[in-house]
């Protein structure tokens, strides 16, 4: 086996861009970012700094009686919230020592390369998972002392008992009452407020139709959630054959971000966090404004510290999020609380 005497300019791009790579892709680092409840847009570059997401607008959703020759009543058109996002930038970098070049210690490259590959996207998704972990407030202050607001819409915390309206004094709840742990019974009542508190923003009533469950990694939660939508049969049944409704009804995506705090770390009163969505109408959104990528020096250039030597190498992307609306997001701290 041949013994490396240096390590060269282009194996340190060629490595560090590899694990670079494998890291945007890690499944682990993209629970959040790919669990079907976020919207996510890529930016055109050049387009400017901030988007702006609105509610779609919306009309009665029935017609009105018609009398012979007379008028056709006009329908009401009522605009909704909107949420603004703008362009955040994050990065990191790593220096490559001439020593650790020149004197063969090509471990120590490989952990460089590791240690950068994946921060990016981990803290995209840390951001991402933050806005359910911290729900129940309109704002945070993430790991580097920046205030974050969470607020949707309506200015109000994500989780809430009295989300408002436009165009109605009606409000409506998307955190379930009294806050039970995962059971079959908590889950009917979730999946009721799905049927009984959905509002247009004229007041008027709709259903729609959860497809997914959501939860943090604890196993004790994890395995009930699985009991409940992969048996065969009814839960409770003391009887074989008996059929479960569940079984196949919902996607079960397990957020391992959920119940961390700004820092992430994992928050042990947070553990039993669960809840449902409709990804369908879901308002979470997430703009990339530049997605992660990896900056490097060229051979030669100022890249390279003269006073030291060192290849400084930078991982960077821009983005930022937001939620306009609770409607078709449910939560449950899973504490008993009322």
């Amino acid at each position: 086996m041949a013994v490396l005497t240096t390590f060269s300019y282009e194996d340190s791009v060629d490595l560090i861009n590899r694990e670079f790579d494998a890291g945007k892709l890690n499944p682990l680092d993209n629970s959040m970012k790919e669990s079907g409840i976020v919207k996510t847009n890529t930016v055109p570059a050049n387009s400017g700094g901030t988007r702006r997401h609105k509610e779609v607008p919306v009309g009665e959703l029935y017609a009105n009686d018609k009398a012979e020759g007379g008028l056709t009543t006009k329908t009401r058109v009522q605009q909704g919230y909107y949420k603004d996002t703008t362009a955040r930038s994050f990065s990191k970098s790593i220096d490559i020592t001439y020593e650790m070049r020149t004197l063969n210690k090509v471990n120590e490259i490989y952990n460089a390369a590791n240690f950068i590959g994946g921060v990016i996207t981990r803290r995209e998704d840390l951001n991402l998972s933050l806005f359910l972990s911290f729900g129940t407030a309109t704002s945070y202050t993430n790991m580097d002392g920046r205030s974050v607001d969470i607020s949707t819409g309506d200015g109000l915390s994500l989780w809430n008992t009295s989300h408002t309206l436009t165009g109605s004094s009606t409000t409506y709840r998307n955190r379930l009452a009294n806050n039970p742990a995962f059971s079959e019974g908590a889950l009917e009542l979730m999946e009721d407020l799905f049927v009984t508190n959905i509002y247009t923003n004229l007041g008027e009533q709709v259903g729609c139709t959860p497809d997914t469950i959501f939860s943090t990694d604890y196993p004790t939660l994890v395995n009930t959630i699985r009991r409940n939508l992969q048996s065969t049969a009814q839960i409770s049944a003391p009887n074989e054959g008996v059929v479960n409704v569940y079984k196949g009804k919902y996607k079960h995506v397990i957020l391992n971000k959920f119940d961390m705090n700004a820092n992430g770390v994992k928050d042990a009163t947070k553990k039993n966090y669960w809840g449902m969505a409709d990804s369908k109408i879901s308002s979470f959104f997430h703009d990339v404004y530049s997605s992660p990528e990896m900056k490097y020096p060229t051979n030669g250039n100022n890249g390279e510290d003269i006073e030291t030597l060192d290849w400084t190498f930078t991982s960077i992307g821009i983005n930022d999020s937001c939620v306009v609306a609770g409607r078709g997001l449910m939560f449950s701290s899973g504490d008993g609380t009322a």
